[in-house]
């Protein structure tokens, strides 16, 4: 009988938003290539002919690469908006690895270029880059003509993450013309207060995406005036915003948002219930044991095993019991997180066998029981 915690992870899933936040930026800038005007892909050559285009692009790449001139620079631009996966990622990494500050400033120039592939390539790589000197013409990017382009200076502000930004990325947050949920999402990054009450208001934007990062961003904020309105975005109908509206009440982890999460655990999507049981979990109150215990019945596996893992968190004894039962699921993984949340409760690992846990808790349950007094004192 060891401790569970050193031999069993309580959760097998933890989210790491500050990187997530980083990566949803990055997902949507390449993302937009293909659905704006400016940076359209063309459909791919047949066969071997698309292989050896991808190749020889990627062999220019090597050598521009090693150059600094403005030609070069603009050529790797282009390349950022490539078809190809593989050709745009090696493009823009080339654009960073160049290293040279005259670098800079070419891509501070080419943000005023005619092609708006060359613009947003331009504003991508400087985001990547974080040079200070490219703060203000960034923000002048904001207002572009090319949706594309706003997008991705947001997105590179948003990884500069200065000071300077922050107002700026608030009016693009309420300006319409696809720009809004980039930045929020930068905002998120940012994590200033400032941009709370304007991230509030998004969270009622007509826009979905807009109204998803603005949760996700209050998430990251972690400021308490964020709570209401994340509550009330838990009634929201799009399913993906009350999903992020789940995860930031859960990052905040503030105790008024625990019966409102729990009521969640009903919710008609059950990827909007396995979040909220996880957002019960980071809280860690008490108030969650009977919802969570409910919750270990749910129809979707997912949405057990996370109750379970929740429990393990909050680590009170009445979940034993119910735990005990949870070991006969017929998913692996809601057995595996039964056991666990078991051994984080009572201090020992019987791993997942029912009947010698029950044994067990038969022998000790009385260790666990709480006076009458202090029952009353608790509540």
């Amino acid at each position: 009988m060891g401790n569970a915690g050193q031999t069993r992870t309580a959760r097998p899933f933890k989210r790491w938003w500050p990187v997530l936040g980083l990566v949803a930026l990055l997902g949507l800038s390449v993302l937009v290539i293909a659905t704006t005007s400016r940076g359209k892909k063309a459909p791919p050559l047949p066969g071997f002919l698309e292989k050896w285009r991808t190749k020889a692009r990627l062999r220019e790449i090597e050598k521009l690469g090693q150059r600094t001139d403005a030609d070069a620079i603009r050529r790797l631009l282009v390349l950022t908006t490539d078809r190809s996966d593989d050709v745009s990622m090696d493009a823009a990494l080339a654009l960073v690895e160049i290293g040279d500050p005259s670098a800079v400033e070419l891509l501070i120039a080419a943000l005023k270029d005619t092609d708006g592939r060359v613009r947003g390539g331009a504003a991508w790589a400087l985001g990547f880059i974080r040079d200070p000197r490219a703060v203000e013409p960034l923000i002048a990017a904001l207002k572009d003509g090319d949706a594309f382009v706003r997008q991705r200076a947001a997105c590179a502000l948003g990884l500069i993450s200065d000071p300077r930004t922050v107002e700026p990325l608030i009016a693009a947050l309420k300006t319409e013309g696809g720009t809004g949920d980039y930045a929020a999402l930068a905002l998120g990054y940012i994590k200033d207060p400032r941009a709370v009450d304007p991230l509030i208001a998004a969270l009622k934007d007509t826009h979905t995406d807009v109204r998803k990062y603005a949760a996700w961003a209050l998430g990251e904020i972690k400021d308490p005036r964020a709570v209401g309105p994340l509550v009330a975005a838990l009634k929201d109908t799009h399913a993906g915003v009350r999903n992020y509206a789940v995860w930031a009440l859960g990052d905040i982890k503030d105790p008024r948002a625990v019966e409102a999460l729990a009521g969640t655990l009903k919710d008609t999507d059950a990827q909007v219930r396995m979040w909220a049981a996880g957002a019960l979990g980071d809280i860690q109150d008490r108030r969650a044991v009977e919802p969570l215990i409910a919750a270990l019945k749910d129809t979707d596996a997912d949405v057990r095993r996370y109750a379970a893992a929740a429990l393990g968190d909050i680590r009170d004894p009445q979940a034993v019991k119910p735990l005990i039962a949870a070991l006969k699921d017929t998913e692996g993984a809601v057995r595996w997180n039964a056991a666990s949340a078991l051994a984080a409760i009572t201090g020992v690992d019987q791993g997942e066998d029912a009947e010698k846990w029950q044994k067990w808790w038969d022998d000790n349950k009385a260790r666990f029981e709480k006076p009458k007094a202090q029952d009353a004192k608790d509540e």
